[in-house]
């Protein structure tokens, strides 16, 4: 029995840490990552980051870069909200 679905849209913006984040954009990315609840020990540059209010705050602050178009595979990995969910 299925209790319930997660569906996951294709993502046609794909953001990622800047590669050449000044200490303090460090800095501030860490902040918003804790103010989101987003556990990240050192940003990562072009690591990718999920679709959400986390993602949103960094690009008001330019710390990443997003390009647009298909093609681009969505990771196992991108920094975000820890969510439980069962497949």
């Amino acid at each position: 029995m299925l209790d319930s679905v997660l569906l996951t849209p294709n993502v046609d913006e794909v953001c990622a840490i800047l590669s050449n984040l000044t200490p303090e954009q460090r800095l501030m990315v860490l902040a918003i990552a804790n103010k989101h609840t987003v556990f990240v020990i050192e940003p990562i540059a072009g690591q990718q980051v999920a679709p959400g209010p986390f993602l949103d705050e960094l690009k008001e602050h330019h710390l990443v870069d997003c390009s647009t178009g298909g093609g681009h595979q969505r990771p196992l990995s991108l920094l975000g909200p820890y969510e439980r969910f069962c497949v």
